[in-house]
């Protein structure tokens, strides 16, 4: 299984138990969060249009669709469907939706770890569909002192009928899964032949 991108290593720490997972990311500055906390994990930096994975993956799990915009989500969906099995999965975790992230909103994530602290925080500029956040991140290691970076990025908040419109141009049959894990819900996407069976 491909997490991209995997972030600081969250999500492939909470899949790591279960499955047999791999992560890929395009800022060198998370990438080292995520091999401080996933020591084992194969991990590679890469860009979301060219993943360049060693192997293909049974699923990909495809985040930060908002960190693209329309042309270069396409061009990411065609990049994961190439490291991707013929018979395997898409999952997409959507971002935001425009009434979610309203003007001058303060973010803020939190990791508590053993021995790893980590405090992410932005304030959202609008124009129109496109959110403009500057992330500032501290992180604190034990006997390692306290690290601090920003980050620049442009959030794309797309409707769930854009996405949805996203992966059927990508040439995926789409269906949304909601839980209490997955409040914004889970996009699935498949591959399916003219005769109606799975490719």
């Amino acid at each position: 299984m491909l997490v991209t991108p995997c972030q600081d290593g969250g999500l492939l720490g909470a899949l790591q138990a279960r499955y047999a997972v791999a992560g890929s990311d395009p800022h060198e500055a998370r990438l080292r969060l995520a091999r401080a906390r996933r020591s084992g994990v194969r991990l590679w930096r890469a860009r979301r249009d060219a993943l360049a994975a060693p192997a293909p993956f049974d699923v990909v799990v495809f985040g930060e669709p908002e960190a693209l915009d329309e042309r270069d989500l396409a061009a990411a969906l065609e990049a994961a469907l190439a490291v991707l099995e013929p018979d395997g999965v898409l999952l997409l975790l959507p971002g935001p939706e425009p009434d979610e992230l309203p003007a001058g909103a303060a973010l803020m994530d939190t990791h508590d770890g053993e021995g790893l602290k980590i405090v992410c925080s932005a304030v959202v500029r609008r124009s129109g569909i496109r959110a403009r956040l500057k992330r500032h991140w501290m992180v604190a290691r034990d006997n390692q002192g306290v690290e601090m970076f920003s980050e620049q990025d442009t959030w794309y908040l797309y409707t769930s009928e854009r996405i949805e419109a996203a992966l059927k141009a990508a040439g995926l049959e789409t269906s949304l899964h909601t839980s209490a894990a997955f409040p914004r819900g889970l996009w699935c996407g498949m591959r399916y032949s003219l005769s109606g069976t799975r490719t």
